[in-house]
């Protein structure tokens, strides 16, 4: 009897985050496929992890399935971009998911202008896409985007501005309030900064858009004055239990998307860790607690993702159920005594730390990485079992 208490082959669950440009669902069979063909005679399983990053629909698509509805919106770098829309139907709601990579993730940036000239219209243009398919609820996944402009865009263009467009918040607060009045709105964000201050957007813009610090100082400066007007126009929730007033801006979150997750809250949406958002929502405990081995991706494994991650949220679950953890990385920083403080039995990393290394690294070398470090790592931990000789 396996460590889950049934009888029959081992069970190997695959849970991972997206890995560079490969979504969610592309590392999950790239894994899971490695894994097989070491040994055919596991039980492999794929969980890709929808936390609003790109590929959050497609990961969204695969665990729960729902009707893909196909739209065009104008990306950051005003181009016609195709893209999809999923629709769930279920007891009389009617829910649509987005993605706001699919209009500006970084992923798509490539040579192209940094940050992005039109930001985060495109995501306005997706939300207006659900409302007209009668969307009782929005799900709005946002990750790492090629913009910084604290949500501007998104708003112009639920005001009814044309790409380009100035946003006016006085103005076009109200008129997007408006429109998305009345619709729940869940916005599941991959990473977790504030709007403002040495953790927020602007500061890490430095890093993800290639900023200046005088560049990012300067922004940060428009944003603040973004929030004193929003804060005048948007009245402040007030948290239940103090009664005292809870700024947005502050929120975990508000910051993602170059602030996209700020306008969403002035919109009234509900942010929310995106990790946790799809470990619920495909069911990740029970997955768990049915796999004898489970097995996490990540692009690096270091502390950074120990505080919002896919990695955290699959250990602290595996944790819960007894079940062992391994973990496969382009890179890894953290020792072995802390892998096993946080619950991980084994780290396996994928390419030599060098960072000429790590530069030239393609997505498909990645790809073709990803699967036979998968072959390698499985011969260690299922290894084929007897055979019975005639």
């Amino acid at each position: 009897m396996s460590a889950s208490g049934h009888n029959g082959p081992m069970r190997v669950l695959v849970v991972p985050d997206r890995c560079a440009d490969l979504p969610s669902t592309q590392v999950a069979r790239l894994v899971a496929d490695g894994w097989s063909e070491c040994n055919p005679e596991v039980e492999v399983d794929r969980l890709p992890m929808p936390t609003g990053d790109w590929g959050f629909v497609s990961a969204v698509t695969e665990t729960v399935g729902g009707r893909l509805e196909p739209v065009t919106a104008t990306d950051a770098w005003g181009r016609a971009a195709p893209c999809t829309l999923l629709v769930t139907e279920q007891d009389g709601e009617r829910t649509v998911y987005l993605e706001a990579s699919q209009v500006a993730g970084l992923p798509m940036a490539g040579c192209r202008e940094l940050p992005a000239p039109l930001g985060t219209y495109g995501v306005g243009q997706l939300i207006a896409s659900a409302l007209d398919l009668g969307a009782t609820r929005l799900v709005v996944g946002i990750g790492g985007l090629a913009t910084l402009d604290g949500g501007h865009g998104a708003i112009a263009a639920l005001a009814g501005r044309a790409a380009g467009e100035e946003c006016d918040p006085a103005t076009d607060l109200p008129a997007a309030r408006a429109r998305v009045h009345g619709v729940g709105m869940t916005v599941p964000v991959s990473t977790d900064p504030t709007l403002l201050g040495m953790q927020g957007a602007c500061a890490g813009a430095v890093e993800d858009l290639g900023l200046t610090r005088e560049q990012a100082q300067q922004r940060e400066q428009e944003m603040g004055e973004y929030v004193d007007l929003a804060r005048r126009v948007v009245p402040e929730r007030t948290d239940l239990l103090s009664g005292a007033g809870r700024r947005m801006d502050r929120q975990p979150g508000a910051g993602a998307g170059g602030g996209l997750g700020y306008a969403l809250a002035l919109l009234d949406g509900i942010l929310t860790p995106g990790p946790a958002f799809g470990g619920a929502l495909v069911g990740l405990a029970d997955a768990v607690g049915r796999a004898d081995l489970v097995v996490t991706v990540t692009r690096r494994f270091d502390w950074r993702v120990l505080e919002h991650s896919v990695l955290k949220e699959v250990t602290s679950t595996a944790a819960a159920a007894a079940r062992p953890v391994v973990v496969l990385a382009d890179e890894i920083e953290v020792g072995k005594r802390e892998q096993m403080s946080l619950g991980v039995n084994g780290a396996y990393a994928l390419t030599s730390p060098d960072p000429r290394i790590a530069q030239a690294h393609g997505t498909s070398d990645l790809a073709q990485g990803l699967q036979a470090l998968a072959r390698r790592v499985a011969g260690t931990w299922t290894p084929p079992g007897p055979r019975d000789v005639p």
